[in-house]
């Protein structure tokens, strides 16, 4: 009985002994690197209107106030106001004829509102293929009669008091032209810009907003004195919004 006591108490110690070795230093083989891995695809789903005064809060709109895209691209313009100028009386005089566009209306959170005609664009862009972008209009029809075809010569177009909005940081880098004239011969005419990089996201440009006087007097169509018109004829004429790289 003595000596099994005697063996288990050398056996302790021996445990105790191999317990004080120092720690030998981590091998290769404890260390294992694994990797994280991500794919951006391109959104290619249709940005539809927002309002132009609460950026990124999207609206419906009647087809008679706006035009909506229907082929989304990474450059897109995705909506432009109707402009309405309504019905005018003639009356003799050797004045030009300057019109106001009406506002227009849009439906937020299912109440209508009013605002002033605007555009929007958006860039999916990015990487190597973000040359920034500029957006331009043209008057690409005459105002010509449905029934007859009578065309106004020589009318024009002007937007004044643009108010450009966005959800982006970097809204400021969006530069817009004070004014805006389309000539009815069709040629083209700036109305902002974004510099090479700049320009992600979705943008309006507002001509008039609702909280000035200016949303129903920004947009004038001017007719030439002495243009023989037809009365009770509706005139309709084209503009066409382009947003194009920069070269």
């Amino acid at each position: 009985m003595m000596k099994l006591q005697k063996l288990a108490g050398a056996v302790l110690l021996g445990s105790l002994a191999l317990g004080m070795v120092a720690p030998q230093a981590l091998a290769a083989s404890e260390d294992l690197t694994g990797k994280g891995t991500v794919t951006f695809l391109e959104d290619k789903s249709i940005t539809g209107p927002t309002d132009p005064e609460e950026p990124g809060k999207e609206v419906e709109v009647d087809p008679g106030e706006g035009t909506t895209q229907t082929e989304q691209g990474p450059l897109s313009v995705d909506f432009v106001s109707v402009l309405k100028f309504g019905e005018q009386t003639l009356t003799p005089s050797a004045n030009a004829g300057v019109y106001e566009a009406q506002a227009t209306t849009i439906t937020k959170d299912g109440e209508k509102v009013e605002r002033g005609n605007y555009v929007q664009v958006t860039d999916k862009r990015s990487g190597s293929t973000k040359q920034g972008w500029q957006l331009s209009a043209a008057m690409t029809k005459k105002f010509t009669s449905e029934t007859t075809q009578d065309e106004i010569g020589g009318a024009t177009i002007s937007f004044a008091n643009p108010f450009l909005n966005s959800d982006q940081a970097d809204k400021g880098d969006i530069q817009t032209n004070a004014t805006v004239l389309l000539e009815s011969d069709g040629s083209s005419a700036p109305v902002a810009n974004a510099a090479a990089g700049k320009g992600w996201g979705t943008y309006t440009v507002e001509y008039g907003t609702s909280t000035d006087a200016n949303m129903d007097k920004s947009v004038i169509l001017t007719v030439p004195a002495s243009t023989p018109l037809s009365v009770d004829e509706e005139y309709t004429a084209d503009i066409t919004w382009t947003i194009a790289n920069l070269d």
